[in-house]
């Protein structure tokens, strides 16, 4: 139990012990151009693609579990245009890829197939 509370507190207490029970894991990957280098020559991967295999491994090791944790993926450092072409303003913001949700095979799946695509982009 994360609090100490009274034995006889109401249900909705008990409520919010469960819902809090696993992890809550955010990602917040940055996606600016240095992200898209390889650590190592020849190594492969980028940083990019590491991290979020980090975070696809996490997911998979969850499921396994059987964990209720939750686990979410925003990017930052993604560029998105705000004002009219002709300005040709752009803003750094950040994306929320994956909503914080219990890892599931839907999710899995659409992180491996981005993966994928870096892996042959880059």
């Amino acid at each position: 139990m994360a609090w100490n509370r009274d034995p006889d507190a109401s249900e909705e207490y008990n409520d919010i012990d469960e819902m809090f029970k696993g992890d809550q894991i955010i990602a917040l990957i940055d996606c600016r151009k240095s992200m898209m280098s390889t650590q190592f020559e020849g190594s492969g991967d980028t940083h990019l693609a590491s991290s979020l295999k980090v975070v696809l491994n996490a997911m998979k090791f969850k499921v396994l579990r059987g964990d209720n944790s939750l686990i979410g993926i925003y990017f930052f450092g993604a560029a998105e245009k705000r004002a009219p072409v002709s300005n040709n303003v752009v803003r750094r913001s950040y994306y929320k890829y994956l909503e914080l949700a219990v890892p599931s095979a839907e999710n899995i799946e659409k992180l491996s197939v981005m993966i994928e695509r870096l892996d042959r982009v880059y």
